[in-house]
């Protein structure tokens, strides 16, 4: 297992709404902030790419995480 400093390291969080008809065309969704942010990391530098999904408990909402090395 590699060893990984924070200066090495990127995590964001987003928490919303989820459907079951949502996909990353969708303007707004998020779905679509997820795909925007991953088509933003460089896939020649950020070698490992880790996605979390947790239901919050409640309607529809998740929270879904993207850590990813720089």
């Amino acid at each position: 297992m590699a060893l990984y400093s924070a200066a090495q390291v990127e995590a964001k969080t987003f928490v919303g709404d989820l459907t079951a008809t949502e996909h990353s065309g969708s303007a707004g969704s998020l779905t679509k902030q997820v795909g925007d942010y991953l088509l933003t990391l460089d896939s020649t530098n950020t070698a490992n790419i880790a996605i979390t999904s947790t239901a919050l408990g409640y309607g529809n909402k998740v929270a879904i995480t993207v850590v990813a090395t720089k």
